[in-house]
């Protein structure tokens, strides 16, 4: 195996492209683990993404990134960015209004859970770059291209990833309220919910995907994490 070093460079992200915390990128589609997630994809990060290139092997980039901090290495395909030898802008992070959040969150289609994902449409591209050797189930199929989300991803979709990719974030960074409006975050530990007019609240959910649901009726069921209310706008 050769591997080239070289000194840090930069890089912009050309696509949304899949993060990975192994270099064996090729061997993290559909290894699922007990509960039936691919724990090897950390998260889909957002074309602009600016990265810091610190060693390529193999056609594999170790990188770090301001968009997604980790104590994990992380890495990339190279194929999904572009090398640059200065530092490039930040992302431009702009929130949508109100209005057409709560549009997106009531239009959404009912996707999987995929650990890892904050884009509905997905990647189609993974199908071609890393082909499957196999025929694929209808749910395979979906997450072999990252096609759904997570808890948190919705959330990072819903704000064009203006906000914290990870609950532990989201909880740290927003404001805590005593009451809900539409739009305002239930979170607890390993978990979050997004508030929707006329008493609903959406969510992805292992297992379930996302689901739109009665906000009482689901406030009853989780009120064992007890969970915070948080205003992120």
């Amino acid at each position: 195996m050769s591997e080239k070093k070289i000194q840090e460079m930069f890089a912009t992200v050309n696509s949304n492209a899949p993060l990975h915390n192994q270099k064996e990128i090729s061997n993290a589609f559909l290894h699922f683990d007990e509960f039936h997630l691919v724990r090897e994809i950390e998260t889909v990060l957002l074309r602009g993404s600016v990265l810091t290139v610190l060693h390529e092997e193999n056609g594999v980039c170790e990188i770090v990134t301001e968009e997604y901090p980790s104590v994990k290495p992380l890495y990339i395909d190279k194929r999904f960015i572009n090398k640059l030898e200065t530092k490039p802008e930040s992302r431009k992070k702009t929130l949508s209004s109100k209005k057409v959040m709560i549009e997106r969150l009531l239009t959404v289609p009912a996707l999987p859970y995929i650990w890892g994902g904050n884009v509905p449409e997905g990647i189609p591209s993974l199908l071609s770059l890393y082909p499957p050797k196999r025929t694929l189930s209808t749910f395979e199929y979906f997450y072999w291209q990252l096609k759904g989300v997570d808890c948190s991803g919705l959330l990072y979709w819903l704000t064009s990833g203006s906000s914290p990719r990870n609950t532990a974030e989201i909880i740290l960074t927003y404001p805590e309220v005593k009451s809900l409006k539409p739009l305002d975050l239930i979170a607890w530990k390993g978990h979050v919910l997004i508030a929707l007019p006329n008493n609903q609240v959406i969510e992805s959910r292992q297992y379930d995907g996302i689901v739109r649901s009665d906000l009482t009726n689901r406030l009853k069921e989780i009120e064992q994490f007890e969970p915070r209310y948080f205003r992120f706008f």
